[in-house]
């Protein structure tokens, strides 16, 4: 979808070099600084050079994308349809039983599926009953539904956002985990939710979306996790953690110190896999 930008008219006294000598001092009579004009002439020269690119986006074919929001509103209208049919909250158990399924090495995470039997075909009614989970889902969908209410509140918007994120990192929760929940979402809702298929432009908005909630609330993680480094972390542990990869450096050296510990990564991800993993059936 592409869309053509009227031209904008620059008022002529920015555009004008007779100007440049009257901006020394201004419309109160004081002696502008050096540096202030400075300042002043690249400002105008960025914003200027700003304006060129939106008023030419005819022949640059500027989309909507750029704009990073402009499906929103598509995705926001739609939340409130999913309220109103009650599809909401089935929605976010779909999405956490797509992470479940299909990367089970998160199951760790989350205290609710460490009880899961995982041999049992009838696991996943069981965990439908769980009360863990379907208290984590509602927050999920109230986060959603907080988000959704208050996206034009940018900034109180972002800080809530941090705030789950900071939350989230004493569980173990890292940024590569929202991709997974942003692509568990996005399948939820195509495959059980939109039988017919999803729209293009809806599915933009909702992608739209999820970039905001991974931008965010991954800050929150790297903000409490960069915390925790500094605050939590006592000397003595950091000094003891130097020493001793100081001395694995000099004894084995650092190529063949990172192959021990990407070797010895590997093994423990491994054993995860097979005590976390299960045979189920794809839907065709």
């Amino acid at each position: 979808m592409f869309h053509t930008h009227e031209s904008i008219d620059v008022p002529t006294h920015l555009l004008s070099e007779e100007s440049s000598a009257d901006d020394e001092t201004n419309q109160s009579g004081i002696k502008r600084s050096k540096l202030a004009q400075d300042l002043t002439n690249k400002l105008l020269t960025k914003t200027l050079s700003n304006v060129s690119a939106i008023s030419s986006s005819t022949g640059s074919k500027i989309t909507d994308d750029a704009l990073n929001l402009n499906y929103v509103p598509l995705a926001q209208a739609h939340w409130i349809l999913l309220g109103k049919s009650k599809d909401q909250i089935g929605l976010c158990r779909s999405m956490f039983n797509y992470v479940i399924i299909n990367y089970p090495h998160t199951r760790p995470m989350w205290q609710f599926v460490k009880d899961v039997n995982f041999e049992n075909d009838e696991w996943k009614e069981s965990l439908q009953k769980d009360n863990r989970f379907k208290h984590h889902c509602a927050s999920v969908q109230t986060a959603i539904k907080i988000v959704m209410d208050h996206i034009s509140d940018y900034h109180q918007m972002t800080k809530l956002l941090r705030d789950i994120g900071c939350h989230h990192f004493f569980y173990d929760a890292y940024e590569p985990h929202l991709e997974l929940m942003h692509e568990g979402f996005i399948h939820a809702l195509s495959a059980t939710i939109m039988d017919s298929g999803m729209d293009e432009d809806l599915k933009n908005g909702w992608n739209q979306i999820w970039q905001i909630l991974k931008k965010h609330i991954g800050q929150g993680i790297a903000i409490q996790r960069q915390n925790y480094m500094t605050e939590c972390v006592t000397k003595a542990e950091i000094s003891n953690v130097k020493a001793q990869w100081e001395k694995i450096i000099e004894e084995y050296g650092i190529k063949e110190a990172g192959e021990a510990v990407t070797k010895e990564a590997m093994i423990v991800c491994f054993f995860l896999f097979l005590f976390h993993t299960f045979k189920y059936k794809r839907k065709q």
